[in-house]
C-alpha cells in the first residue's frame, strides 16, 4: 500500500515527536530539525505535505516556504 508521504520541519524535537505519533500509521514520515536540510529533503522526497514551523533560527519558515 502507498502511504502518501508528509515532512515535518520542526526545531522542538518535542513538537516532532509528538505529530509523528499522531501520523506514523497512516503516511510515511520525514522530519528534519534544520530548514536547510528541509528544503533538501523537500527536493529530493517531494511530499505531499509540509507541516512546518514559523519560528525557527537562521531560516525562519516564512523563508523556507
Amino acid at each position: 500500500m502507498h502511504k502518501d508521504k508528509i515532512l515535518i520541519i520542526d526545531d522542538e524535537a518535542i513538537n516532532i515527536s509528538l505529530i509523528a505519533q499522531v501520523l506514523n500509521e497512516d503516511y510515511e514520515l520525514i522530519v528534519s530539525s534544520d530548514p536547510g536540510d528541509g528544503l533538501n529533503l523537500a527536493k529530493k522526497n517531494r511530499p505531499s505535505l509540509v507541516l512546518l514551523d514559523i519560528v525557527m533560527p537562521e531560516l525562519d519558515g516564512y523563508e523556507v516556504a
